[in-house]
């Protein structure tokens, strides 16, 4: 509970998991987040393919599945939010729904960070990504 507090109020794990969302999804690359093929932003080194088990790969999938749909609710959401104090607010209840979608799969945001951050340097694991995603649907 420590690490979701910590995470709550320095934000930049969070961040980073918001804005790998976003990265990975072509929408737009948050701030602080590397351009695809430049150096990892500080203390977010890019694991190799290899260290990603498959047991944390799936559990990956399926945070990145649940990201992703709160992620197009809040889209629908601030495209009619009255005002940027509620587009705000919508953004924050995001994130913290975000960190226990994330969570709730038995990773951590460090690890889903990591695992963002190997795939914006490694093809292959980008790959194995769409192909797991490719079969969900």
């Amino acid at each position: 509970m420590t690490s979701t507090k910590t995470t709550m109020t320095n934000g930049t794990p969070l961040a980073l998991a918001f804005a790998a969302l976003f990265g990975l999804s072509g929408s737009a690359v948050a701030q602080g987040m590397p351009e695809p093929g430049s150096a990892a932003a500080p203390g977010m080194e890019a694991p190799a393919s290899a260290a990603v088990d498959d047991a944390k790969f799936d559990d990956f999938v399926e945070a990145f599945v649940a990201v992703q749909e709160i992620n197009d609710e809040l889209s629908g959401q601030l495209m009619e939010a009255p005002d940027p104090e509620r587009a705000h607010e919508l953004q924050q209840q995001a994130q913290q729904e975000m960190v226990v979608a994330i969570e709730e799969q038995g990773i951590s945001v460090e690890q889903y960070n990591e695992i963002v951050m190997a795939l914006r340097h490694d093809q292959g694991l980008n790959e194995r990504l769409h192909q797991s995603l490719s079969t969900r649907q």
